[in-house]
C-alpha cells in the first residue's frame, strides 16, 4: 500500500475512535430518534450550508446568517439540538485543526496567498 494512502487510513481510523467523534455519533443516535427534530436539525444545516457557501460580501453573508439563527433561535434552545450541533462543530473543527497542520508541514505556494515569503521548511 503507498505510505500516504496508509497514513490517511491510520488518521480515519484514529478519528473515528476519537472521543469528539464517538461524542458526535452519539448525539446524531439520540436526535435520530426524535424525527421531527432531526427534520428541522437539517432543514437549519442546509440553510447555514447554502448562506455559507453563497456568493455574497461579508456584511450581507453577516446579516444572512444573523436572519438564520434568529429564526432558528428556538430549535437552538432544545438541548438534543444544541448538543449535536455542538458535536458536529467539534468534529469540523478536529478535521479543520487536522487540514492546517497539514498544509503547514507541507509548504505549498499557492496563488490565493497575500505574499510570496518562503513558509517554514522551504
Amino acid at each position: 500500500m503507498d505510505p500516504i494512502q496508509k497514513s490517511i487510513k491510520e488518521l480515519s481510523e484514529a478519528m473515528k475512535n476519537h472521543e469528539i467523534y464517538q461524542r458526535y455519533l452519539e448525539e446524531e443516535r439520540t436526535l435520530n430518534q426524535h424525527p421531527e427534530l432531526k427534520h428541522a436539525v437539517d432543514i437549519y444545516r442546509q440553510e447555514n450550508y447554502q448562506i455559507q457557501n453563497s456568493e455574497v460580501g461579508e456584511d450581507e453573508l453577516f446579516d444572512l446568517s444573523e436572519q438564520l439563527l434568529k429564526k432558528y433561535a428556538e430549535l437552538r434552545k432544545n438541548p438534543l439540538v444544541n448538543a449535536y450541533l455542538e458535536a458536529e462543530v467539534e468534529v469540523c473543527q478536529l478535521m479543520k485543526n487536522i487540514h492546517l497542520q497539514i498544509s503547514m508541514a507541507v509548504p505549498f505556494w499557492t496563488p490565493w496567498e497575500s505574499n510570496h515569503t518562503l513558509r517554514e521548511g522551504r
